[in-house]
């Protein structure tokens, strides 16, 4: 378990990247591991959270609520 992937909320876990594509507006893009498992987007314009497995920083196996 990794600061990235410890919490049980995305907000108490570190930042896992940050970024910004537009050259026009200012529109960071902030990506976080959830307790559920799950890479978490989001921007001052939405959100999007894409399952995943694994901890992309230090590679913990991630469950998921309802898995056994």
């Amino acid at each position: 378990m990794c600061q990235y992937c410890q919490g049980t909320s995305f907000i108490d876990n570190d930042l896992l990247i940050e970024f910004d594509d537009s050259e026009e507006l200012v529109d960071t893009v902030k990506v976080y591991v959830t307790s559920e498992a799950k890479l978490f987007l989001h921007n001052d314009y939405g959100a999007v959270a894409v399952p995943i497995n694994y901890c992309p920083m230090c590679g913990r196996k991630l469950e998921r609520e309802g898995n056994e």
